[in-house]
């Protein structure tokens, strides 16, 4: 029909041999041609549901109802549409589709090849490439990603191939398959999503069995979500480090079977890594009786010197109920002193390949352990550096000494916390600003006054009196004149 509506005498064909095997490419007639796939198909080109075409009865046309006026120049196929004749079709645009009005597509189609979609034979290297595509670009993008990263991604992928698929039809009316990446989408998101939550299962796992006993449950948690921003490297970070050691556990130890002194450890340890599990901290090691904890590491902690020192200080009033325990079972009570420093410090996984542990090393972390140390010499249960005071507002301090400790060549302040400052009463600010002006007397080598105010402290302390007796010893076996010109006030401990 198409040859005679154009006057053409004959129908050309074309196809191409490839491999030795011959593949259809298309038909001409007059000046138009037709692509057709290698088995010389084409797609129907469906203007819309049925009766897109203008239909008219037979009946109307040859009772001469229809004008011929409106079949002058046209094109007329003869069929049937009637349920009972059996020649209705399942098209992509109707299940009851007139089979006559396919033909009318079909030679509408002819008569405008450029509504044609077509089908070349690069169509199946092109599905195979933009399969290939997807797959590739999902799995780079999908690995160790979460499942809403993964989905996002999956959605912005299906977009996509299926703007790119609706361009290529409507626009270069080129038809290529759409379900295979589609569903290589569905089934690589689904692969992933559960790749991804059996890899993050084990990276929990593998979090909570390396801090569990370091860090209390509630920060593993937010270890856990913090995922793979988690680093086990180390990196310099500000940060507080604790320091308890029980006072003569030696000679407590001698009188104890290996069970008691194991139970004995084990209930004094439980008691001290609880209170500092309360206090966001992280325990770093057990070196027999000597507790090492640190803050703002793993997880950050703005204020780590702050939770530090109350942590300390709950440390010393949690004693009264572990001794009140022991007691009970006949053991001997418990004294302990702790040391608190606050600077930058190393912390992350190190040690060996056959042994690594999650630590901090530094200079800061030396001059913690030494002022853990000093609580003895000073008779007092905690001393702190002079910037984790700092850090600390809301706790009021007591000024016990500028020293120079074993390995510093510069000298630093130690503090000993009193407690809140909205909970401490007249009597004692008087004390700690009574003992402020004494310090500054002996710094100032004003010496009479000071030694006068120390033994004036000392008879009415409502502290531990220890210090002042440290100073008066300091003032009466030292001849002022023999100081040095650049004496600074600072003691110089030469034992660790």
């Amino acid at each position: 029909m198409a040859r005679l509506y154009v006057l053409a005498n004959k129908i050309e064909t074309r196809s191409n041999i490839l491999d030795g095997i011959t593949l259809f490419e298309g038909i001409k007639f007059q000046d138009k041609w037709i692509q057709t796939d290698e088995h010389g198909q084409i797609l129907i080109p469906y203007k819309g549901r049925a009766h897109s075409f203008p239909y008219y009865s037979a009946t109307d046309v040859l009772m001469q109802r229809v004008g011929s006026d409106e079949l002058e120049g046209t094109v007329a196929f003869i069929g049937t549409s009637a349920v009972g004749l059996a020649d209705l079709r399942s098209t992509p645009v109707g299940m009851q589709y007139p089979g006559v009005e396919v033909h009318a597509n079909i030679f509408e189609g002819l008569m405008h090849p450029e509504i044609l979609p077509a089908k070349p034979n690069w169509s199946l290297g092109a599905s195979l490439f933009i399969i290939a595509l997807t797959g590739v670009v999902l799995s780079l993008f999908s690995l160790g990603r979460s499942a809403r990263f993964i989905i996002f991604l999956s959605l912005t992928i299906t977009v996509a191939v299926i703007s790119f698929n609706v361009y290529l039809w409507s626009v270069q009316k080129i038809s290529l398959p759409l379900l295979m990446p589609l569903l290589l989408i569905i089934l690589l998101a689904g692969y992933y999503i559960i790749v991804g939550s059996i890899a993050e299962m084990h990276h929990s796992r593998k979090i909570k069995s390396m801090f569990n006993q370091y860090v209390p449950p509630a920060r593993i948690e937010q270890l856990i979500k913090q995922g793979n921003e988690l680093s086990q490297s180390s990196e310099k970070r500000n940060m507080t480090v604790l320091f308890a050691d029980i006072r003569s556990f030696t000679s407590l130890s001698e009188n104890m079977t290996a069970h008691q002194l194991s139970e004995y450890l084990n209930q004094y340890l439980t008691s001290i890594t609880q209170i500092i599990f309360d206090h966001n901290g992280t325990i770093d090691k057990y070196v027999g009786d000597m507790v090492m904890a640190f803050w703002n590491a793993p997880l950050k902690d703005e204020n780590h010197a702050q939770n530090g020192v109350e942590a300390a200080m709950a440390m010393i009033n949690g004693l009264t109920l572990i001794n009140k325990l022991f007691a009970e079972q006949k053991l001997p009570a418990v004294k302990i002193g702790i040391g608190l420093s606050t600077g930058d410090m190393n912390v992350g996984d190190m040690g060996s390949v056959y042994r690594k542990a999650y630590t901090v090393l530094g200079d800061t972390v030396n001059l913690g352990a030494r002022i853990e140390n000093l609580t003895k010499f000073y008779g007092v249960a905690i001393l702190v550096a002079e910037e984790t005071m700092n850090a600390c507002p809301h706790i009021t301090f007591r000024l016990i000494d500028k020293v120079q400790v074993v390995g510093k060549t510069t000298a630093t302040q130690l503090f000993e916390p009193i407690g809140f400052t909205n909970k401490l009463d007249t009597k004692q600010f008087a004390e700690i600003k009574k003992s402020f002006i004494a310090m500054t007397h002996f710094y100032n080598k004003d010496w009479p006054q000071a030694l006068s105010l120390f033994t004036e402290l000392q008879s009415t302390t409502l502290f531990s009196s220890h210090v002042y007796g440290v100073f008066i010893k300091r003032i009466q076996n030292t001849d002022l004149q023999a100081l040095a010109k650049d004496w600074n006030g600072a003691f110089i401990h030469t034992k660790k």
